[in-house]
């Protein structure tokens, strides 16, 4: 392998308005309430190899895959992929297995609304939307003058990153205060006390706004302070048979991770 090229100011200018392009399509898809985790664009010294040009994705939480119709029942992970060659595609990541991809088909760089609307046509039944036969709109590595004028029409000032960051933290805010003022109904939940725990580190820790992370913070304390011991052993029971979480936490635990 020969050395990386330094990135030129064109790289940068195509990995700058690829990362805002995926910003536009992210902030759509937290509008209309789904959880967008990361979104991005490739780092600029994948410019000039003749394989790859980089590209751009938005990560959707794998908890959507139960909203997609037709979607693989082993299927973990679910993206939109944004190619420098055949434009975008929505992609599910089955492990042991090929990822299966439904490419859009719509040119290169479609405008944001049709890509949600692609990725909302995938919601209702997978294998519909788009082609499994991918497109090419250019060869990698060539005409980078010409990609990068294509995405001009995206181009943002400041980062893509803080810009992303802060479209998610500002729909995780509606979306937890809409839920919290809603008037609905009181339910009953055991829970096991070391949960409630697990509960208020991962509030610490995961990356979130200081108003959210306050809100986090106050609902798992009220949820303690509701909490009482129970010898029903109809509820121990139906605990210990609805515990997914605590088999995560074991799993992780077992290959080593999640140790003082």
């Amino acid at each position: 392998m020969g050395d990386v090229p330094t990135p030129t100011q064109r790289d940068r200018a195509i990995y700058h308005r690829t990362g805002h392009y995926m910003a536009d399509v992210a902030e759509l898809l937290l509008r209309d309430g789904y959880p967008v985790i990361h979104a991005g664009s490739c780092q600029p010294e994948h410019m000039n190899d003749l394989e790859d040009d980089g590209g751009g994705y938005v990560d959707l939480a794998p908890e959507v895959l139960t909203q997609v119709n037709g979607a693989h029942q082993n299927a973990m992970e679910l993206h939109l992929a944004w190619d420098t060659s055949s434009g975008w595609a929505l992609v599910t990541e089955i492990p042991k297995a090929k990822d299966v991809t439904r490419w859009m088909g719509a040119g290169l760089t479609p405008a944001p609304e049709k890509v949600a609307g692609f990725f909302l046509s995938g919601l209702l039944d997978f294998h519909s939307a788009g082609s499994d036969e991918r497109p090419y709109y250019r060869k990698p590595g060539h005409d980078l003058d010409g990609l990068a004028e294509r995405l001009a029409p995206f181009d943002r000032k400041g980062s893509f990153r803080d810009r992303f960051h802060h479209a998610r933290n500002a729909a995780a805010e509606r979306l937890a205060i809409d839920a919290m003022l809603s008037e609905d109904t009181v339910v009953s939940i055991p829970v096991r006390a070391g949960e409630l725990k697990a509960l208020q580190q991962l509030a610490q820790f995961v990356d979130m706004s200081e108003a959210l992370r306050g809100v986090a913070v106050q609902l798992i304390a009220d949820l303690k302070a509701r909490a009482s011991s129970t010898s029903d052993e109809g509820q121990i029971e139906f605990v210990r048979s609805h515990s997914t979480g605590v088999a995560q936490a074991k799993e992780i635990r077992r290959i080593g991770r999640g140790r003082g």
